[in-house]
């Protein structure tokens, strides 16, 4: 239940905006300072075993204000969307050939630390989690 937001997440996720304009400073910059503080607190909350809960919600937040955070640049690049329903069939084809191999591609970053814990321990989960 505490991984749920992760999913959520998926589906909001702009970076794929940033890759096709090839602007990786923004996420990287926006990214790096969440991690960071994201370190900082499991490293403060996260003394043993217990403590679970709040390192599953360190890792969701960050994760969260990672994607909102880069939404306001994305939105001033784009201005503000006007939504015309005849002009949606003209461009559904070039945003699913765009969406599609980036929801895979992080489904699959997702899906792999899942499958991992089923098929191992939470020890290996969380080696794999800290190279990746």
């Amino acid at each position: 239940m505490l991984q749920g937001t992760t999913i959520v997440m998926a589906f909001l996720d702009i970076t794929w905006f940033f890759t096709g304009i090839e602007e990786f400073k923004t996420m990287v910059l926006r990214n790096v300072f969440i991690k960071i503080v994201s370190l900082v607190l499991i490293v403060i909350f996260v003394k043993d075993k217990s403590a679970l809960n709040w390192y599953v919600l360190i890792l969701n937040l960050s994760n969260a204000l990672g994607q909102i955070a880069i939404w306001p640049t994305a939105l001033r690049i784009v201005g503000k969307p006007r939504f015309l329903i005849n002009k949606i069939k003209v461009h559904m084809p070039f945003v699913w050939k765009l969406f599609i191999p980036i929801l895979a591609l992080n489904l699959s970053l997702l899906v792999d630390k899942v499958m991992l814990g089923s098929l191992s321990s939470m020890n290996n989960v969380g080696y794999y989690e800290n190279i990746d």
